[in-house]
């Protein structure tokens, strides 16, 4: 068994997002941002945050899904 160690200190700028929803019509998108927060020293957490966006503004900013999709629909 081959083990590999992974060093916190690697992912500490880590970043990622992925749009999830997106129209071509009225520009508006629903964006996951995915990144690393330290919460205290030796301990990290990973943070999920869904955006909508609209004509390059944000429009609102959660962590439930369900509120993004409504807030989505409504504009």
């Amino acid at each position: 068994m081959s083990k590999h160690i992974v060093k916190i200190e690697d992912f500490k700028d880590y970043e990622h997002q992925t749009i999830l929803a997106a129209t071509s019509d009225s520009p508006k998108k629903i964006i996951q941002k995915t990144y690393l927060r330290q919460i205290s020293p030796g301990r990290h957490e990973l943070v999920n945050v869904i955006e909508v966006w609209r004509l390059g503004k944000l429009i609102t900013s959660t962590s439930h899904l369900q509120l993004a999709i409504a807030a989505y629909n409504k504009i």
